[in-house]
């Protein structure tokens, strides 16, 4: 079932789907073959972009690939639960973007690929009983690209360093919700940038770990 008309721009004319210039399609519920629809359709037909929301529970029934014309957002405003699962067995790879949102829970019991979700709630849950693919490599590329570009990046799992870490100059680190990094004896964390920890999230120096501050980090309250 489709969302609001106004925020919908696809059409239906004898079967065939027509995505206009700046899609915005809305899904509620847990209706999975119309996700996987929709971005069928929009890879087909090279739609520019494409907004999945997510309002109820949907359960994969097999594996996902989101692109990167996708912004998914999991939420719900309205008191209930969104809820996004991917089960033992089931991969979801995202090059798009995922938001996870007020009362927004993505649950991995197989695996994930590709971009991290983003935490911006409190509320918001990652919960990881499988697999996910990232390691401090991904991060130190994520750090990169916001350097270049004067933007955030994301952490929301946990992490420990295996070696030194170096935040450049001009990149923001938010390590929000279920994120956190753990800096171990032997390894140095040096900050050039800002880090943020907010939302649950947490760096910790342990055993004669070491974090050398020369930028700015912020401690939010519900960190």
């Amino acid at each position: 079932k489709m969302g609001d008309s106004e925020a919908t721009e696809l059409t239906e004319t004898d079967g065939k789907y027509t995505i206009a210039e700046h899609d915005h399609m809305i899904v509620n519920g847990g209706d999975e073959a119309l996700i996987r629809e929709l971005l069928s359709h929009a890879t087909t037909f090279g739609a520019p972009y494409l907004e999945i929301n997510i309002y109820d529970e949907v359960i994969l029934s097999s594996s996902l690939y989101l692109p990167e014309i996708v912004n998914m957002t999991i939420e719900n405003w309205e008191g209930g639960t969104a809820h996004l699962i991917v089960p033992k067995g089931v991969t979801l790879y995202n090059d798009g973007r995922i938001a996870i949102r007020e009362n927004g829970i993505l649950t991995v019991n197989g695996k994930f690929m590709g971009n991290l979700p983003e935490q911006h709630f409190v509320n918001s849950q990652f919960i990881v009983n499988g697999e996910v693919d990232f390691d401090q490599n991904d991060l130190e590329k994520m750090l990169a690209e916001a350097a270049e570009n004067g933007t955030g990046a994301r952490l929301c799992i946990p992490l420990t360093l295996t070696k030194d870490l170096v935040i450049p100059e001009g990149a923001y680190l938010h390590i929000t919700g279920s994120g956190s990094i753990t800096v171990p004896a032997g390894r140095t964390l040096t900050n050039n940038g800002w880090i943020d920890v907010e939302l649950g999230g947490s760096l910790t120096a342990v055993n004669g770990g070491t974090v050398k501050n020369n930028g700015g980090i912020g401690i939010m309250s519900n960190a």
